[in-house]
């Protein structure tokens, strides 16, 4: 393991494109460690310390590796298309998820009263703490996209914490598993920092040396072991308020408590909004960000509550163990608790328990068994991956699947095949706590020598430009003018100068969530929204906006989040039937056609309730007649929530039709404004935009000049 960190750091130096600077990286590792080892030969784990800082500050401050960042996002979950919400509510189908979870929990209670011994209630105790590891390992990796390969580290650090806590503290049981809890979860938030620049493999080897580091130095430091090679966790009592913890069936049941509530609370945390924020941030942080959610937020919460996680699993096997070696906590282990959520179903809360009693409990049950252990070792763990690639967790999908077409087929139940054509309007209001702004008579967006360059050419020339109250503005100009670099810049996806106001308010070094907090709306070219989410969560996850969900709620399960979260589903789905795509509510919207996704767009569009939307060519991908349907739509949307529209469009009809004023751009220069006659027949648009071509100018006319949003 050791040799492989040194490879992966040489890797990172080099930024795993350069064999020359691989080559000048190594030869410098290998003299500092040859330095190391001379001037302290006794010091273990002193290079994998410094190879960490080294990586520490290769990532803070040198740069991110090119191509670890970028608007595609990192999945390694295989998509679970989710059953429909009629489908659900089936008493058959719900009799098997719950009936599922009985059984289990009653295997939990049972299994170890009839081998009630000593080593068999360790090996369940340990069993259920790893599977709280596990657990937290499907939030940050299977949920949230960071592949972290510290998370036993962490575990260990929880381990070593509470003996610490005995050793000099001398704190009891409870204090000290709350300590331990404390230290690992700031711990993990300051290892998630290197998530802002890097992602995938490259933050994996970030992550993995820190393991590394952390078994080979960190946990050899006296703070822990009081001077001895291991670390020991003898208190004087053994208890939990009048709960004598000493007996070994007890202290297993408080742990299997601690694996049904983890698991409820993972439960919550994926139906709630801070869920689908932590997927939705997974696939695009820049399309997230103008949903108002703040990826960066949302990426430490994500480590510092899987760290948590695993460090209370960890305080809790110390006093399994009371004797803990730093080998017991092996970087290898971290490796290995990634794959026993792989092989469970990295995004399934029952995958994680599946997961580790396959891998753990099946050897330790079974030691006299070969064919077990061939099963539950590295070849075993290839062929379940090779012949269920979505992890065990998917043959009870089957199941429910199955039964969930039986009970639909005896119900008699459909879908029906086309929208509604009665459509209800939305749910629109102002966001909860919400100060009432002071009526302003300016612009809504003014835009003064806005300027962006990229790699020292610019682009976007001094641009100027306006929205007025509840007006509808297009920007036109061919391809490569600059249109979406100015969206980007408005939105404030790309550095640029110049100075942007929003009603009033300079929001130029604004970052895109504070800037769609403020009320600026912002749809992407390619209709960018979250392919593992469905239309109902998708459009949900913009209520986030108006109606953020509570963290700190979700985890402790109160009543708050629920409200708010019904409120969410709520709204969303008003917005659904308003926008005729009730029939695609439970569809991924990876599975949904371009013009669909425009629309589920703009449903979201509905659920932000922006002041000023940028929409960037909302008809690109879309058939002619669903693009005529198009702007009578934006007409409503003018009306229902009082914004303001700045419409980047090449199809001429549509964004002659719904404008009240057009600008017109030219490598990157403003070429001319006024209203769409204006600019239509203004020579140096004809000649630059439009061209001689009489049949296309002659098209532009083809459609009013304006459609009524009244």
């Amino acid at each position: 393991m050791g040799l492989l960190v040194r490879a992966l750091a040489v890797a990172l130096a080099a930024s795993l494109v350069s064999p020359r600077r691989a080559i000048l990286a190594g030869l410098g590792v290998g003299v500092v460690e040859r330095v190391i080892f001379f001037n302290w030969p006794g010091v273990n784990g002193l290079v994998e310390l410094c190879l960490f800082v080294l990586v520490l500050f290769l990532v803070l401050f040198v740069g991110a590796v090119p191509g670890s960042r970028g608007d595609g996002g990192w999945s390694f979950t295989s998509k679970v298309r989710p059953l429909p919400a009629r489908l659900r509510v089936n008493p058959c189908v719900q009799g098997l998820t719950w009936g599922a979870g009985v059984v289990g929990l009653a295997v939990a209670l049972v299994v170890p009263l009839v081998l009630d011994t000593s080593a068999h209630y360790f090996t369940f105790t340990r069993i259920a703490l790893i599977s709280v590891v596990v657990l937290s390992v499907t939030i940050l990796v299977g949920w949230g996209g960071q592949l972290s390969l510290a998370q036993f580290a962490f575990a260990g650090l929880g381990a070593m914490c509470m003996a610490g806590a005995d050793l000099h503290l001398r704190l009891q049981f409870a204090p000290a598993l709350l300590l331990s809890v404390i230290v690992c979860t700031a711990a993990a938030a300051a290892l998630g920092f290197p998530s802002f620049r890097l992602r995938g493999m490259q933050l994996a080897i970030v992550t993995m040396v820190f393991a590394v580091a952390a078994y080979t130095w960190w946990f050899r430091q006296e703070i822990f072991n009081g001077g001895g090679v291991s670390a020991r966790y003898e208190p004087s009592s053994l208890d939990l308020g009048w709960v004598d913890l000493g007996d070994r069936r007890t202290y297993y049941l408080l742990c299997l408590t601690v694996l049904v509530v983890a698991m409820a609370m993972a439960y919550r945390i994926r139906r709630s909004g801070f869920g689908r924020a932590l997927i939705a941030v997974r696939q695009d942080e820049a399309v997230v960000s103008a949903y108002a959610v703040r990826p960066r937020r949302v990426k430490l919460t994500a480590f510092a509550l899987s760290g948590g996680m695993a460090g209370l699993a960890g305080a809790l096997l110390m006093p399994v163990l009371v004797n803990a070696r730093p080998e017991s906590f092996d970087a290898g282990l971290s490796l290995s608790v990634v794959a026993m959520a792989v092989i469970g179903g990295l995004a399934s809360v029952a995958g994680a328990v599946i997961g580790a009693a396959w891998v753990v409990g099946l050897p330790m049950l079974f030691d006299d068994s070969e064919l077990v252990a061939l099963g539950a070792s590295g070849l075993g763990m290839l062929v379940l991956i090779m012949y269920f690639p979505g992890g065990l967790s998917r043959i009870g999908v089957a199941a429910r699947d199955l039964v969930a077409r039986w009970a639909d087929e005896r119900s008699g139940a459909h879908v029906p095949s086309t929208p509604p054509t009665e459509r209800p309007r939305p749910v629109v209001a102002a966001s909860p706590g919400a100060e009432p702004r002071a009526p302003s008579t300016g612009p809504l967006l003014q835009v003064a020598d806005l300027s962006v360059s990229f790699g020292g050419r610019e682009v976007v020339h001094g641009v100027s430009l306006e929205v007025g109250r509840q007006e509808t503005v297009g920007l036109i100009g061919a391809n490569g003018a600059g249109k979406s670099t100015i969206m980007n810049a408005l939105g404030g996806f790309v550095p640029s100068t110049g100075t942007v106001h929003l009603d009033g308010v300079d929001v130029s070094g604004w970052s895109p969530a504070r800037r769609a907090a403020a009320g600026l709306g912002r749809s992407f070219q390619n209709a960018a929204l979250f392919g593992d989410l469905t239309v109902l969560e998708t459009v949900s996850l913009a209520h986030e906006r108006g109606m953020p969900t509570s963290t700190v709620a979700v985890l402790t399960g109160l009543p708050a989040w629920r409200r708010r979260n019904r409120d969410q589903l709520s709204r969303a789905t008003a917005l659904i039937d308003y926008l005729g795509l009730g029939r695609y509510c439970d569809h991924l919207v990876s599975s949904l056609s371009t013009g669909t996704r425009r629309i589920c767009e703009l449903a979201c569009m509905l659920a932000l309730e922006p002041r000023m939307i940028c929409l960037d060519e909302p008809t690109a991908g879309v058939a002619q007649r669903e693009t005529e349907a198009f702007a009578p739509l934006i007409g409503e949307i003018r009306r229902d929530l009082g914004a303001s529209l700045l419409v980047v469009e090449h199809d001429m009809p549509f964004v002659m039709a719904v404008s009240d004023r057009v600008y017109c751009l030219d490598n990157g220069r403003m070429l001319a404004e006024g209203s769409p006659v204006e600019v239509r027949n203004d020579p140096l648009v004809v000649a630059s935009y439009l061209g001689t071509n009489e049949q296309v100018i002659q098209r532009s006319d083809a459609w009013p000049a304006t459609v009524d949003a009244s």
